[in-house]
């Protein structure tokens, strides 16, 4: 692959633009959007997709944006045609977290966006085999341990209680990733990255 001159990260910039709507449109919070359990369970089944774009404030929207921005953006720089089923997967892995734990209540994408971090890593590392980029996943299992021992993220107060669980689920469905585009590539079926 050579390396783009000129970027824009479309895609990245379309998923930033949608969390930024329903923000604006909507408000924190919003009680028709966020994830409901026992909505879930009287049919209101669009919360499954709607929670991860719903956020509790300007805060929480930012740092998901910025998030979103750098790990998708640089994940479709590499690989373009591999940012939204990396995103699919991880909402994915949050709701079936969610469901399986019982959670009453959830919003925000950042369970989801850990989504992209294992496959980014393991993207760099074949092209780069730089020796940081272990040195960041497991930074980033660290941060996950930390949170979940104090049940408090790392970069962030919220009002809600946080739900660490779901930045786990988002990065095994990363993981889950990387599996299948290595079998993929094993079985001499190499897998495309780019569009």
């Amino acid at each position: 692959m050579q390396d783009k001159v000129f970027f824009i990260p479309l895609q990245t910039l379309m998923l930033i633009a949608l969390a930024a709507l329903v923000y604006l449109l909507t408000g924190a919070s919003s009680e028709t959007l966020v994830y409901q359990q026992h909505a879930v369970l009287q049919g209101e089944w669009w919360r499954w997709f709607t929670s991860h774009w719903v956020h509790t404030g300007l805060q929480h929207f930012g740092l998901d944006a910025i998030a979103l921005l750098i790990l998708a953006g640089t994940l479709e720089y590499f690989a373009p045609k591999w940012v939204l089923p990396s995103l699919g997967l991880g909402i994915l892995m949050v709701n079936l977290m969610l469901w399986q734990q019982n959670m009453a209540v959830y919003c925000g994408l950042s369970g989801a966006l850990h989504a992209f971090l294992l496959p980014l890593i393991w993207l760099l590392w074949k092209r780069y085999q730089s020796p940081i980029l272990p040195l960041i996943a497991a930074a980033s299992l660290a941060k996950m341990g930390y949170e979940t021992s104090l049940q408090q993220t790392l970069f962030m107060t919220n009002t809600w209680p946080p739900i660490i669980e779901s930045h786990l689920a988002g990065y095994f469905g990363g993981f889950i990733l990387c599996v299948v585009w290595q079998v993929m590539e094993r079985n001499h079926n190499p897998v495309s990255y780019e569009t």
